[in-house]
């Protein structure tokens, strides 16, 4: 097992008969490349963050792919009280863990200065997409943020649909839009909490590298912790911890949070929907559409004719995303794309995978973050009855212990189909 490199980087490092796993825990450059997955055979394996693109435009096979988010260590996160003193410093009402202290213009800066040097071709490419991503994150709960970026940079970069460099379409969108957009969200978000905080007379902690230089958020920065019991003792002291990204909402901080007995609030938005439309779409396009809508060149499945569409709707709705028309729309090019995907779109997960009732853990601006704060902070019988329910689900399903198992059983099951083939 290797994180982030397949066998074909390292060499003759790891013999050819040898089952061979490339964790991907991030969308590090180099694994977006053709011969990277041309070079993948019947003993290599991926496990973690299954980035479609890996399949879709690189030709990674998706049969021998376990999606899993970062696994936490049960071990080293559990629930155990934290001794008294020990608590003291790390006693608050909310808080947030993450080096991400850079602000966003300040991480532009950076990164503009970087292409300058390695890529100078990328600079007005960055430069213009600074204004789109303020606009993306400002609409990410109604629009689908990676998609709206991937566009962006397409057309950035001036390609055309026969002159796509889809490696260079990665580089910027994972190099530079999405951590953009990430960083401005989770910035954004932090100063509503500040101001929730202050309104309400609550304390907020800011752990990780560098949040003491920041500009308005200094004075809450309470320094790095340590991956163990410091960490352990910042998610039991904190009355909520907060998570809030733009690209994924099942994130090891939060699995830490919850097995050692903390509740962490998420931040929503549209992606936080993929996981509950893929499966239905899954379900849905086993079976031929039952109407159709020729000018924008959909394929539809009906409420009334598809359980799955009913279901669906209702979910949509509930969260605030209705569907225009009692119909579920789905192009026949995504049609043909999910069925070739399904080994690995069947596999992913999301918030309801940990609780029940996602909606009571999520905030997707500052109205409803202030609500969530005030009602955990006045509501400790709540807030135990979820803590419990997420931990138990984190211990069956996303330990290292669970997804150690779970992986063996994943190769075993796919060298006795080789074998089985070979015979």
């Amino acid at each position: 097992i290797a994180i982030n490199y397949p066998r074909a980087t390292l060499g003759a490092a790891c013999p050819a008969n040898v089952p061979f796993v490339c964790w991907v825990q991030d969308a590090l450059s180099h694994l977006f490349q053709s011969q990277l997955g041309q070079a993948s055979g019947p003993m290599d394996f991926l496990l973690g963050n299954l980035f479609n693109e890996l399949f879709e435009k690189f030709g990674f096979p998706p049969q021998r792919a376990m999606a899993s988010p970062v696994v936490a260590d049960s071990v080293k996160f559990h629930d155990a009280p934290v001794a008294p003193l020990a608590l003291r410093p790390y006693s608050c009402d909310v808080a947030l863990v993450s080096h991400h202290s850079e602000t966003p213009q300040a991480m532009h800066t950076r990164l503009v200065a970087g292409a300058h040097a390695s890529a100078p071709g990328l600079v007005p490419v960055f430069e213009s997409l600074r204004p789109i991503i303020t606009g993306v994150v400002e609409s990410c709960v109604t629009q689908p943020a990676n998609s709206v970026l991937r566009a962006a940079c397409i057309k950035a970069l001036g390609a055309t649909a026969s002159h796509r460099d889809e490696r260079a379409i990665n580089v910027v969108l994972r190099g530079y839009a999405l951590p953009m957009a990430d960083r401005l969200l989770r910035h954004t978000m932090l100063e509503h909490a500040r101001a929730i905080c202050e309104k309400h007379d609550l304390s907020l902690h800011l752990y990780g590298r560098g949040w003491e230089t920041h500009p308005t958020l200094g004075e809450h920065a309470r320094g790095p912790l340590d991956h163990g019991e410091q960490l352990r003792a910042a998610y039991q002291g904190a009355s909520v911890h907060l998570h809030i990204s733009i690209n994924t909402l099942m994130h090891q901080r939060l699995l830490e949070c919850f097995l050692s007995g903390g509740l962490c609030l998420c931040m929503d938005h549209r992606e936080s929907l993929a996981h509950i439309k893929t499966l239905a779409q899954l379900d849905l396009i086993q079976a031929e559409g039952d109407c159709s809508d020729p000018l924008r060149g959909l394929i539809g499945y009906s409420c009334g004719a598809f359980p799955a569409a009913a279901k669906l709707a209702v979910q949509l709705a509930g969260a605030g995303q209705p569907l225009e028309q009692p119909v579920v729309w789905i192009r026949p090019d995504r049609i043909a794309a999910m069925r070739r995907m399904r080994p690995v779109l069947e596999q992913q997960v999301s918030l309801d995978s940990l609780v029940a009732q996602p909606s009571d853990i999520l905030f997707s601006d500052a109205p409803t973050l202030e609500s969530r704060i005030l009602a955990f902070v006045a509501r400790p019988a709540a807030r135990d009855s979820i803590i419990s329910e997420a931990r138990t689900n984190i211990l069956a399903r996303f330990t290292h212990d669970a997804l150690s198992a779970r992986l063996v059983r994943f190769i075993a099951h796919q060298l006795t189909a080789l074998w089985e083939s070979a015979s």
